[in-house]
């Protein structure tokens, strides 16, 4: 997800979200083969991004 301009984490904070969501796929995928590819993902990551610009702009 593409953060705004103007917004900045330490790289440690990076790198702990992605280890966190890569373990919340693997349980994902575990519990209920929820697994998607790049494609699928992307797809989803754009729908989030539009979901919060809509949030923001209220």
């Amino acid at each position: 997800m593409n953060r705004p301009s103007g917004s900045h984490r330490a790289e440690g904070e990076d790198a702990e979200r992605a280890a966190r969501a890569e373990q919340a796929r693997a349980v994902l995928r575990e519990w209920n083969g929820y697994d998607p590819d790049a494609s699928e993902q992307a797809v989803l990551d754009a729908e989030l991004d539009r979901r919060i610009a809509e949030a923001r702009a209220r």
